[in-house]
């Protein structure tokens, strides 16, 4: 959770006043983000996702809350940490992965993810936010 909802002061008293002031409404502003995501996921038509310039940074951060949980319990806070994800996701790719190993199939999971936000985030540059982004 400190991941998702960090301290918002270096003083602990102060950080525990900020977090009794903020930490339902961004709770509540995370799930909600989280569940318009999944709906919209589920609305796909066509193997097509279309979204709308505001729907797109909706699912970016959504993407990044995921992505935060993810790298929290697959451990990744350094880049040998990145480094050994990305070794995981090799070894799947050349066939060697063990999907029923819980971190290799997590691992994959943010791997995919990231790929995902990144390509969202492409495309929105290269529309400039223009209408819809795919």
């Amino acid at each position: 959770m400190d991941r998702l909802l960090p301290s918002g002061h270096e003083d602990s008293d102060e950080a525990a006043e900020f977090r009794a002031m903020t930490e339902r409404s961004l709770r509540q502003r995370k799930v909600g983000r989280i569940d318009t995501t999944i709906d919209t996921l589920r609305s796909v038509q066509r193997d097509k996702l279309e979204l709308d310039f505001g729907q797109a940074q909706e699912f970016m951060i959504a993407l990044t809350d995921a992505r935060l949980v993810l790298a929290d319990r697959l451990g990744l806070h350094t880049e040998e940490d990145a480094e050994r994800l990305h070794d995981q996701t090799t070894r799947f790719l050349e066939g060697g992965a063990d999907l029923s190993d819980v971190d290799e199939t997590l691992a994959l999971f943010y791997d995919f993810l990231t790929w995902l936000q990144e390509s969202l985030a492409n495309a929105l540059i290269t529309t400039g936010g223009r209408r819809r982004s795919r």
